[in-house]
């Protein structure tokens, strides 16, 4: 199914056929509603023929009238059609036959109308009469003739058969057709609108599937806003509607051919449009790749600056109110004194022009001011970086501002060289250890050769093999140092990579089975059955659960339970240890953080404080958190990664 549904060549196909069983659907049930309005089921061919053929006749015949009398064209360049065979004008009254084209044939049906001639009674110059001649179509002969007006009759006769290409042998023919396909016309159009279903059902569902991929991509479809698409075939429909009312009763071919034309159309761009609309729901961007979206996130965008920019004097505002209602107050006690002791109306002007000039520097020296205050403010939050913008300031006050940003400088070159002073600790630490760890190999190796050597001494046996051991303890104290310093200053290399934690998690948990048992602690490990996806340094995470699941194997109680859990919160991975401290835990858990470090007061165990230190700074570099909880002797570790 997923090689049929990302094929384009098959979508291509299965949207031409839908378009085809859609369109001959229409046509089946437009066929169906006129045979049954129509009565073609309860009328003969011969008479529905003769009645569509006495409605094609009258406009003819109302036309050659017409023209008639008011031009002076001969009789036989008026007939619109080869099939008409006899035409002719008679006076009702007298039947007198006023004029006449071609032979009456005795087999064929004539098709009759009567009209009234009035002459105009205005002159030619004001109307667009050639001769002055207004025709009414009168069903029956009046009961009054006025003065003016005559009473004609006229009648056409058609060949019979039919011997020209026009449109009543189309009428003919199409008539013919329609009583064949009468019956028909039922199951055939079921068929069509089943096969019409079936093949939208199969385009909603390919709809923005591509190949050799699992994921929905936007189409070319996708990428045009919808309210576009919408406004492109909406208005294809309207203009197939004004072709349809302008074509009529589609009387001539090509007016079937144009509207079969537009009406194929309709339904292959209403069809695109679905299809669109549901890749876009599959890809969640239906009202996204909008133009009214797009103007709606403008407008949010100018209201967001607008709001910043406004936030920027609210922000000012406390200092500002200050400074303007101070100003205000002794703005209107000088206004007041001034006025009463300035007599010219020009010098009163001057003095309020001065004073809003007052009023401008004072606000500007405020802005000033307050743009100093906020640095200064960041700089007591330890905020080193942040440099106050000196331009626009002036005398004093960027003076003030330099020497702000001395201040600055000077933090940020203290900081510097501390950082500098813990680098160079972590380095002397690495190389003395390095330097220790090559001469204690060399102890390593022949405190093993010396305990493989046979000896009638027991003593010496023993003695070696305390010197191996403690030599392996001091050798894992080094490395655990050598690693504690580079993470925590982050010198340490990691290469995040996709890892699915789930698996992860259980073997390590398969990893320290035998030695759960082997202390008698009973593993009880819930992880969810979907996959769970992160970014992590294989190496680093291990060397984390390592030391975890290390610490939980040494100062568990016996006989208890040890719980480890693994939740998906939606956005995170959430890794939780929990077990049951053998000895009384009377440290805080900041304190279980700190190197050299740890839980039993006695010290008895082998361990040297470094565990949950190296675990904490490589969580830290991977992106997680780490966070210890103590409740009486329960003891629980939470690591918390980002999920991809």
């Amino acid at each position: 199914m997923k090689q049929l549904t990302s094929s384009p060549f098959l979508k291509v196909t299965a949207f031409i056929l839908t378009v085809l069983f859609i369109l001959m659907s229409c046509v089946g049930v437009i066929v169906i509603y006129c045979s049954i309005t129509t009565e073609v089921y309860t009328t003969s061919e011969n008479k529905y023929k003769e009645d569509i053929f006495k409605d094609m006749t009258f406009m003819d015949i109302k036309n050659m009238v017409y023209r008639y009398y008011e031009t002076d064209e001969d009789i036989s360049s008026l007939i619109p059609s080869e099939n008409i065979s006899y035409f002719e004008i008679k006076d009702f009254q007298t039947s007198e036959i006023l004029t006449s084209y071609g032979e009456m044939s005795a087999d064929s049906a004539v098709y009759k109308n009567n009209f009234i001639l009035i002459e105009d009674q205005y002159s030619p110059e004001n109307h667009n009469y050639n001769r002055g001649i207004i025709l009414y179509s009168v069903g029956k002969f009046p009961t009054e003739i006025k003065d003016g007006e005559t009473f004609i009759s006229s009648s056409v006769t058609l060949s019979s058969p039919l011997k020209a290409q026009d449109k009543y042998s189309f009428t003919e023919n199409l008539i013919r057709t329609l009583y064949s396909i009468r019956y028909t016309v039922f199951p055939l159009t079921l068929l069509c609108i089943i096969c019409a279903v079936v093949g939208f059902v199969f385009l909603m569902y390919a709809s923005g599937r591509q190949k050799d991929t699992e994921q929905i991509r936007p189409s070319f479809g996708v990428k045009i806003p919808l309210d576009l698409f919408l406004a492109l075939v909406a208005g294809i429909f309207i203009l197939g509607f004004i072709i349809l009312v302008e074509a009529g009763a589609l009387s001539e071919p090509q007016d079937v051919v144009i509207v079969a034309i537009y009406i194929t159309a309709a339904i292959s761009s209403a069809l695109g449009l679905s299809m669109s609309v549901a890749a876009r729901i599959k890809t969640n961007t239906l009202f996204k790749n909008t133009v009214i979206y797009m103007i709606c996130r403008l407008l949010y965008r100018i209201f967001k600056k607008v709001i910043g920019f406004l936030s920027v004097i609210f922000r000012n505002v406390h200092i500002l109110a200050k400074v303007c209602g101070i100003a205000a107050v002794f703005f209107i006690a000088d206004f007041i004194s001034s006025a009463l002791m300035i007599e010219h109306p020009f010098m009163l002007v001057v003095w309020v022009l001065f004073k809003l000039f007052e009023l401008g520097v004072i606000l500007l020296c405020v802005l000033m001011w307050n743009r100093l205050l906020k640095g200064a403010s960041a700089l007591a939050k330890g905020e080193v970086s942040h440099k106050i913008d000196t331009s626009g300031l002036i005398l004093d006050f960027k003076s003030h501002g330099e020497a702000l940003n001395s201040i600055a400088g000077g933090m940020k070159t203290a900081v510097d060289e501390r950082l500098k002073s813990e680098r160079i600790k972590t380095e002397l630490i690495t190389n003395v250890s390095h330097d220790i760890k090559t001469p204690l190999t060399s102890i390593i190796n022949y405190s093993d050769l010396i305990s493989k050597e046979p000896t009638e001494n027991g003593k010496i046996t023993e003695y070696s093999s305390v010197l191996l051991r403690q030599s392996e303890k001091l050798k894992r104290l080094i490395e655990d140092l050598i690693e504690a310093s580079k993470a925590s200053t982050g010198n340490l290399e990691v290469k995040l990579e996709e890892m699915q934690i789930d698996v992860f998690v259980n073997q390590a948990v398969a990893e320290y089975r035998d030695r759960l048992e082997k202390n008698m602690l009973n593993a009880v490990v819930s992880i969810p059955e979907h996959p769970i996806m992160i970014m992590a340094d294989g190496r680093r995470l291990w060397r984390i659960f390592d030391n975890l699941m290390n610490n939980i194997c040494k100062y568990s109680l016996s006989g208890t339970r040890v719980y480890i859990s693994l939740e998906d919160t939606g956005n995170e991975a959430k890794i939780t240890f929990k077990n049951t401290s053998r000895d009384e835990l009377n440290i805080s858990a900041d304190e279980l953080f700190e190197r050299f470090s740890r839980g039993d007061s006695s010290r008895n165990t082998d361990g040297n404080g470094l565990g949950l230190s190296i675990a904490q700074s490589l969580t830290e570099l991977q992106g997680g958190k780490i966070a210890i909880t103590t409740d009486g002797d329960l003891f629980k570790v939470t690591l918390t990664f980002p999920k991809i």
